[in-house]
């Protein structure tokens, strides 16, 4: 019993200071942040794209009158390696620049973890070059909608939050025949926020 009050009172010592300093962090209005992570392509779009990487920066407004809901525009670039076409090798790879406007609903709890969900919405400019047994190819860039959804967890930390976050990205797309054929990705991140 004297062991399991020691592991409580060292517990309740290590909690204190991280609730505390959420109490008494404020939440800038205007901050900037940089995310880097994997890109991993579902769907159709993953039996031709292999595992890839993100990189991105936003903007985040976070009115202070309310709390638990935040604005944030992202500018993120994606690229994957293409996988071969049947016995075809294929050198080359698909790449995104993407530009969005999103709306986050986060925890307005005191704790230094917090858990926030966010949807979004803009412009994804989507291009592919490379090439297949030999034969040098590259596409047109090529401007969709598209669509995100998802969530992550902030930590608070002295000066400056950092988070992870997954979300689903579509991009409402169209193949060569101009039928609708939409990409979709989830990008894995790890950002900084100052």
């Amino acid at each position: 019993m004297n062991h399991i009050s020691r592991l409580v009172g060292i517990a309740a010592c290590a909690v204190v200071p991280a609730v505390s300093q959420a109490q008494t962090s404020t939440t800038r209005p205007v901050s900037f942040g940089v995310t880097a992570g994997a890109s991993v392509p579902v769907g159709d779009f993953g039996d031709a794209a292999d595992l890839g990487f993100t990189v991105g920066a936003h903007v985040l407004l976070a009115p202070s009158k309310m709390p638990a809901l935040a604005f944030r525009g992202d500018v993120t670039y994606d690229r994957w390696a293409l996988k071969g076409i049947g016995s075809a090798l294929v050198d080359g790879n698909a790449s995104t620049l993407g530009v969005m406007g999103n709306v986050i609903f986060r925890s307005s709890s005191a704790m230094a973890i917090k858990p926030y969900v966010i949807g979004g919405a803009g412009l994804l400019s989507s291009n592919s070059s490379g090439s297949v047994a030999g034969v040098n190819f590259s596409s047109d860039r090529t401007n969709n909608f598209g669509v995100q959804a998802g969530g992550g967890l902030e930590f608070q930390l002295s000066g400056f939050t950092t988070f992870i976050e997954a979300k689903f990205v579509n991009a409402f797309s169209k193949d060569s025949n101009d039928k609708r054929q939409n990409t979709n990705w989830i990008p894995i991140t790890f950002g900084i926020r100052f």
